[in-house]
């Protein structure tokens, strides 16, 4: 073999030796070590930020790191600093990205989510108007439920949410359709995330209650929205026995 390929090879190896003894090579090796006894007896996953139209240390602060899922772990929160500027925009855009999990781990579908700022200080910001789908429903008691739908128009900016509950009007609610009432009452609310228009409120109807009167009303009424933008409405429901 030529002396000079020898000569080269001698100082490559050379150079491994001392890197491999160098502080830095111990480093490495302590934290490949760290990290292997840290996850592995784990699910670990890797995530990063990515701009779209909202733009890194302008609009959000970008971030990246793994997850790790513990034994009995489900669930976990990435938390992203958003900034504020001056600039006027109506919503921008980025990516959070999941990627690169532990051998053992599946990628699930989607590993992709987008994250939208809105700027909630400008006036063409608009929550909408919740209603419901119609003011009057109409059942019989043997399909055991009625769906009332509720809408959100005029616009979807931002997360909004709504309380509703029942009303008795001639029918009379109660806990179960063991005690007597002609439905089941409800209260809760409604939560629409951006972009979301419909939801629906689904009502127990007791198909056993007062067999002998022709019908009976109530009312299921919308209340207290939880945006300072968001107007509301309310509805009759009949159901016939």
């Amino acid at each position: 073999r030529p002396k000079a390929e020898e000569k080269i090879e001698d100082k490559a190896n050379k150079e491994d030796k001392a890197l491999a003894e160098s502080p830095e090579a111990e480093d490495i090796t302590a934290l490949i070590q760290d990290f292997q006894c840290t996850y592995a007896d784990s699910n670990y996953i890797h995530f990063s930020t990515r701009d779209g139209s909202a733009k890194k240390n302008l609009d959000y602060e970008p971030v990246s790191g793994v997850l790790e899922f513990k034994e009995g772990e489900t669930s976990k929160q990435i938390r992203i600093p958003i900034l504020h500027h001056e600039v006027e925009s109506r919503q921008e855009e980025f990516n959070v990205i999941l990627e690169n999990p532990s051998k053992e781990t599946d990628l699930g579908d989607p590993s992709i989510c987008t994250v939208t700022i809105l700027d909630m200080s400008k006036r063409f910001i608009d929550h909408g108007t919740i209603t419901v789908d119609s003011t009057r429903y109409h059942s019989d008691a043997n399909p055991g439920e009625i769906s009332i739908g509720v809408k959100r128009s005029g616009g979807s900016d931002g997360a909004v949410a709504i309380s509703y509950r029942t009303i008795d009007a001639t029918a009379i609610g109660g806990e179960s359709q063991n005690d007597g009432s002609d439905y089941i009452k409800l209260e809760g609310t409604l939560w629409f995330r951006h972009g979301e228009a419909a939801k629906t409120i689904d009502l127990v109807i007791n198909p056993n209650a007062h067999p002998n009167q022709d019908h009976s009303t109530l009312i299921v009424a919308l209340q207290r929205p939880l945006s300072r933008h968001t107007r509301r409405g309310m509805c009759h429901g009949h159901h016939h026995l």
